[in-house]
């Protein structure tokens, strides 16, 4: 074991894929996985033309795939990354030294894509301020030690969405994160573009919202079950 392994989950990924994996393999991992999930365009072929090894699944779960990619990395470190975010130079060598240094889990900070909308500029700089002060990271720039990550479970595959922050959140409870605060990943805004900003922003107010209720309903319910 050892070493550090990225992780992509990919569906239908051909036209953003090579270029993260291309800033991948510039950066030298030890290992690449993509999981490759119901793809029926070229995501498969061209991800094992750059060397990286493929998982074929068909769960249209991505807390799942994230978890069967580190169920297979050879890496003692897991990054997990989106397929349309390459990792901002130097970010792996940031991630090993924190490693050194006794980190457990971090990521990077977000720089909005070229033209972004404002509401899209404001929409990062609060997900900077997330993982800031508070820890909390997205499947775009999410590193964890294997230990760590075994330790809290993995990636909750009951999540529909949200499923980065809530493994953030968990590490968090049980120590701080080493924040790369100098590498700033480019956010991709695709599912804005397509969906609209207002709307895409205001569902994931919804579904965030939904989320704090039920970790509430969890956190009380476990309480009542620990006094019993």
């Amino acid at each position: 074991m050892g070493g550090l392994t990225v992780v992509l989950p990919a569906y239908n990924e051909a036209t953003v894929l090579p270029a993260t994996l291309a800033a991948v393999w510039a950066q030298q991992p030890d290992d690449v996985i993509v999981v490759a999930d119901s793809c029926t365009d070229p995501t498969v072929a061209l991800a094992r033309q750059s060397g990286a090894r493929v998982v074929e699944v068909a769960t249209r779960n991505v807390a799942l795939n994230r978890n069967l990619g580190a169920l297979v990395a050879l890496g003692d470190c897991l990054v997990f990354l989106d397929a349309d975010s390459p990792p901002p130079p130097g970010y792996l060598a940031a991630v090993r030294a924190a490693v050194a240094a006794g980190g457990r889990y971090g990521g990077c900070e977000l720089a909005p894509p070229a033209g972004a909308a404002w509401i899209g500029r404001w929409r990062i700089a609060a997900m900077n301020a997330c993982s800031r002060w508070l820890g909390l990271y997205y499947g775009t720039n999410t590193w964890v030690t294997r230990g760590a990550f075994e330790a809290v479970g993995g990636y909750d595959e009951q999540i529909g969405w949200g499923e980065d922050l809530d493994l953030t959140l968990r590490l968090r409870l049980r120590g701080r994160a080493s924040h790369q605060a100098r590498a700033r990943a480019i956010y991709s805004d695709r599912k804005f573009i397509r969906t609209g900003y207002l709307r895409e922003t205001l569902s994931r107010l919804w579904l965030g919202g939904g989320y704090l209720l039920r970790l509430s309903w969890r956190t009380c319910s476990g309480r009542r079950l620990a006094s019993t």
